[in-house]
């Protein structure tokens, strides 16, 4: 083999070792990762909400596994987050709402620092003690040091009947004095996972 070969082949096996860790998995960054959902009340104001609490893993088989502390609901307004805590989300009874998911880890691990890829997945969410199954479209990118930013790249809207949670926000329609609150709430999220 030519010494010119040689220091390609090397160089191809650098590239590659740099780029991406053989058996790598993730863990969440929770400083840098949240959810944010928005509220609709009386037809024409909507507001938007944060969960901060978020904890999770992808495997080095692609596999996600998210939990959101449902106590972390931030909306601005203390007597607000109260009253998600206690009578939407009921989090005495359910403190979190879990996601799983499949990513297609050979497209992430040809993927070099910089670039990014788009992947449909279908994630599971567990939610007030109901599992569904919720289509998004998200954006993976390769920062540095191996770090992966995941983002919705469209919203996805939760009809919260199907998360038996209609009789929370039907309390919290009383006891906000409000003519509505719509059952239909636009879900985004940002994850940042640091290599483990």
């Amino acid at each position: 083999m030519s010494p010119f070969k040689k220091l390609s082949m090397v160089t191809a096996i650098v590239l590659v070792t740099l780029s991406f860790p053989v058996a790598a998995s993730w863990s969440v960054h929770e400083d840098a990762s949240q959810v944010n959902f928005v509220s609709v009340k009386k037809n024409t104001i909507g507001e938007s909400h944060t969960l901060n609490g978020i904890s999770g893993t992808i495997s080095n088989e692609g596999q996600v596994y998210i939990s959101i502390d449902l106590n972390s609901v931030e909306t601005l307004i203390p007597v607000r987050n109260e009253r998600l805590k206690a009578l939407f989300f009921e989090t005495e009874k359910f403190p979190q709402a879990i996601a799983t998911a499949q990513l297609d880890l050979v497209e992430i691990k040809a993927l070099r620092h910089g670039q990014l890829i788009k992947q449909e997945v279908v994630v599971t969410v567990d939610l007030h003690g109901v599992k569904a199954d919720i289509p998004m479209h998200v954006q993976i990118t390769m920062l540095a040091n191996n770090q992966l930013w995941v983002t919705m790249t469209e919203p996805v809207v939760i009809n919260i009947t199907d998360f038996d949670l209609l009789g929370g926000l039907e309390a919290l329609t009383t006891i906000a004095k409000l003519s509505s609150i719509s059952a239909a709430v636009p879900v985004t999220c940002q994850l940042l996972f640091n290599v483990q």
